[in-house]
């Protein structure tokens, strides 16, 4: 044997030692397991009864087709639950999904087989955006999880952003004026537009750098099944993917009803059988034109009779309307529900029989709104003036409160006086107003109070200590050796610190005292009612507590603390008096 095929030998037996310690397994013997979005229409969706839909499935149908393999849905609650299966191995690829220099620690990724551009999403009004730097210091909601979102946060960081689960809340946001935009792939953008009836919506403009490049994920360990994928991939022509686009964008339009046509159908239909009760009575009278009018009236008849058959459709349509209403309905007489829509029923958990058996409609009502809605129900029964709308909460079957705002007004109910109420459910909204009230005042990384609320507070507290000549105390730290934390382990390890400092500080206060983060690591603490021994104390507890060792994973961190003192009245009677009294000390503290 020559010297070149002795080494020829030995390599390959050195590849077939390294293929056999790393095997992948055998794919035509055992199906792969696929992670999909379970809710991203029309892209993907997967049924409640487990089928996957959509253009990718049709197109990943395809391509798993042509690679000749098998492959299996792996069932998750959500794009977050998605992502969270396939870290840990769970399923060997995902389906559809754009590449992030995230993403890419656990997987690899085969060649774009959708491309999909993002848009910004806005109300009618708004103007048309060309560059994202337009939505500076607005507020925009994103899906949470999603690239666009991971990409948002960090390129423009005077976006405000609305984490949100999907598609549908961040679209209703906009909707409601609470965001100012969405940025989402036009094909969903599209989709979701046209069948919710968002028709005041409208795309403002495409995001040229934020194309979606939709692809599969393939775990790092399965390199052949990328390859074989990735070949699969690079099959699918124009004509494939047109005609799983033409199959899925095609949608019915949703429209809000018209309840005021529907009135004016059934007036008019009433006058009409009035007016041919009125020609039968003329006809009556006019006997000795019988002969004469006899055709008329055969004619009259016919109509009359299709006139009441329209009638009866009219009255099935307006029950059908009430039925399958979004909003709940609900009758009131006498203190008692003598009328409800299904969705009234689904939104309290009460059935309908049970509704009606309520001995009054208050038991519906959360107590801190019972006397509101009793006033409001008062007032229109005696013909005064009422809110035509306000917000309350209802007590659901389970003791839960559900958010919701009513519209109501005076109707008959068989000869007798009776409200008829329209029930909207809004605890989307409300949720979303309180996460944007809890992020203008909160530090979105600890969690604690901002400078805006810390000054909103102490403004209380000096009101409260004035009136009732209570001492007030406030407490400025800087922590001392945070700069070598960034500038060693990265930012990351820098805000993992700056909670557990939130976290350690925040428990050697009090209830009633108030821990705020103002910058890069800076806190203040206020402590109201607190004598001067007390507030030495509290301070020498917190110096300790930072110099004890952080453990950060594998990492030991140790800093310290300087901070500063000033309390009501001794160093000031003012919030900008106190705090640069503080900040004062705090670095003469710092100076030994």
């Amino acid at each position: 044997m020559s010297f070149k095929h002795l080494i020829t030998c030995v390599m390959c037996t050195l590849v077939l030692c390294s293929t056999l310690s790393h095997a992948e397994p055998d794919w035509t013997q055992q199906p792969v397991q696929m992670c999909i979005d379970p809710d991203w229409e029309p892209l993907e969706k997967l049924t409640p009864d487990g089928e996957f839909i959509g253009i990718a499935a049709d197109l990943l149908q395809l391509i798993f087709e042509r690679a000749e393999l098998e492959v299996e849905i792996v069932q998750t609650a959500d794009w977050n639950e998605t992502l969270k299966k396939s870290q840990a191995g769970e399923c060997d690829v995902i389906g559809l999904l754009n590449k992030t220099d995230a993403r890419s620690q656990w997987l690899n990724f085969t060649r774009p087989y959708l491309i999909d551009p993002n848009v910004v999403v806005t109300r009618n009004e708004h103007p048309y955006i060309s560059d994202l730097r337009q939505l500076s210091g607005k507020r925009v909601a994103l899906p949470i999880g999603t690239s666009v979102y991971e990409r948002v946060k960090r390129d423009y960081a005077d976006i405000t952003l609305i984490p949100v689960d999907t598609e549908f809340e961040a679209f209703d946001l906009v909707d409601r004026g609470i965001a100012d935009a969405s940025i989402r792939a036009l094909t969903v953008t599209a989709y979701t537009i046209r069948k919710e009836g968002w028709f005041n919506l409208k795309v403002a403009g495409e995001i040229s750098d934020y194309k979606n490049l939709l692809r599969i994920g393939v775990l790092k360990e399965h390199e052949s099944l990328l390859e074989q994928l990735d070949e699969a991939v690079g099959t699918l022509n124009e004509a494939d993917i047109n005609a799983a686009i033409n199959r899925h964008i095609q949608i019915a339009m949703n429209y809000r009803q018209d309840w005021s046509m529907t009135f004016k159908v059934l007036i008019g239909a009433i006058a009409i059988v009035s007016i041919l009760l009125l020609i039968g009575l003329w006809q009556f009278r006019a006997h000795r034109r019988l002969l004469q009018l006899k055709a008329i009236l055969e004619n009259t008849l016919t109509e009359k009779t299709r006139i009441e058959a329209r009638l009866r459709e009219s009255e099935y349509f307006y029950r059908s309307l009430l039925d399958t209403a979004h909003e709940g309905i609900a009758v009131i007489q006498q203190h008692k529900l003598v009328y409800g829509n299904p969705r009234l029923a689904q939104m309290t958990g009460y059935s309908l029989e049970a509704l009606k058996a309520l001995p009054t409609f208050l038991e519906l009502v959360a107590p801190a709104d019972r006397g509101l809605i009793e006033q409001n129900y008062r007032r229109r029964l005696e013909g005064e003036n009422a809110p035509q709308q306000y917000e309350v909460q209802v007590l659901r079957q389970d003791q839960s409160l559900l958010d919701v705002q009513v519209s109501g007004v005076i109707v008959d109910w068989y000869g007798q006086p009776a409200t008829l109420n329209f029930v909207t459910d809004i605890s989307k909204r409300k949720r979303a107003e309180r996460e944007i009230l809890h992020l203008a005042n909160h530090d979105p990384l600890t969690g604690l109070a901002n400078r805006r609320l810390l000054i909103d507070r102490l403004e209380q507290l000096l009101n409260q200590a004035r009136r009732y000549q209570h001492q007030l105390a406030v407490i400025f730290l800087d922590l001392d050796g945070f700069k070598p934390v960034n500038d060693r382990w990265g930012h990351d390890v820098g805000d993992q610190l700056l909670r557990a400092v939130a976290e350690r500080l925040q428990n050697h206060l009090r209830d009633s005292d108030t821990l705020a983060r103002i910058g890069g690591d800076e806190f203040v603490v206020l402590m109201p009612h607190a004598e001067q021994p007390a507030i030495s104390c509290v301070a020498e507890k917190l110096i300790q507590a930072i110099e004890q060792p952080f453990q950060l994973g594998d990492i030991e961190i140790r800093i310290s603390t300087s901070l500063g003192v000033a309390s009501y009245p001794r160093d000031g009677d003012s919030v900008s008096a106190l705090l640069q009294k503080a900040d004062r000390a705090m670095y003469a503290h710092k100076s030994l």
